[in-house]
């Protein structure tokens, strides 16, 4: 689940706070150090449902979208390519309108190391209502080792401090 983490976050800021996860990790990519395979069922606590999955493969990125929300009057999709670029797709634009990529993904870390760098020199606390505080990035990491955590247990599991700091279950 190492890059599902960024997902979690993305879901998190879209959809709230998640409420309890259960999910499935494999090994079917033998050149992943890890697992390559991961499926994660979502409640948030808003009520409403979310799915994760994430894989690593011998392919190009090209050919996976990096993210894709689907609702009830249409779906999101992120391109998988390093160019970025958006789809939406809705009843009034079925065949989708994809919108202008701002450069793409690795244009996305100049502007997020600048912040950083300007919190460390300026003094600017990464509070709890920061989105890149410490306090935002454990909440991912507790949704994941939840995740975890339900593969032993066979159980929707709920992220806690706890999971955080139980390892037990890696």
């Amino acid at each position: 689940m190492a890059g599902t983490i960024h997902w979690i976050r993305s879901l998190r800021i879209l959809l709230g706070d998640i409420d309890e996860v259960i999910g499935i990790v494999s090994h079917p990519w033998s050149a992943s150090q890890g697992e390559s395979l991961s499926h994660a069922l979502i409640k948030f606590k808003s009520g409403l449902p979310g799915v994760v999955h994430s894989h690593m493969m011998d392919i190009p990125m090209s050919q996976v979208p990096f993210f894709q929300i689907f609702g009830s009057e249409g779906e999101i999709t992120i391109h998988g390519d390093f160019n970025g670029g958006i789809t939406i797709r809705n009843k009034t634009n079925p065949t989708g309108v994809t919108m202008e990529t701002l450069g793409g993904y690795m244009e996305s870390f100049p502007p997020q190391m600048l912040e950083f760098i300007s919190a460390v020199k300026d003094g600017y606390p990464l509070t709890k209502e920061h989105g890149g505080s410490v306090w935002n990035g454990s909440q991912d990491v507790m949704v994941a080792k939840a995740v975890y955590k339900s593969l032993h247990t066979k159980k929707w599991e709920k992220p806690t401090l706890e999971n955080l700091r139980q390892c037990d279950y890696i």
